[in-house]
């Protein structure tokens, strides 16, 4: 599977492409939301871990954009944030699924499957 990691924090990115790099999955990484628009322009992921608290653009705006192109139905994405409600957030920007900060990475394999 190819996944895109997306978050301002490049060793939580990396952990995570390194977790999902051993399971026999095809990363990238991006370090902010501009980056990631970027790196979707030019590759096209099944999955998307985003981060919704990044700065200057948020995961939530990432997600608007990506609407507003039509693409957003091209991607299953697993949004992740330390914040609090979560699963409120992860409803209204429409995400497959949430991830919380801090999570095991068990639990990062176990939503792919």
């Amino acid at each position: 599977m190819h996944i895109l990691i997306v978050d301002d924090e490049p060793d939580i990115a990396n952990i995570i492409a390194d977790t999902l790099d051993l399971e026999g999955h095809t990363t990238v990484t991006a370090h902010s939301g501009l980056r990631a628009l970027q790196v979707l322009e030019a590759q096209q992921p099944e999955i998307i871990f985003l981060d919704l608290m990044m700065y200057p653009m948020s995961g939530q705006e990432v997600l608007e954009r990506l609407a507003q192109q039509g693409r957003r139905a091209s991607y299953r994405v697993i949004v992740m944030s330390a914040g609090l409600g979560l699963p409120e957030v992860a409803t209204r920007v429409n995400a497959d699924a949430f991830l919380a900060k801090p999570f095991d990475l068990d639990e990062i394999v176990a939503l792919l499957h």
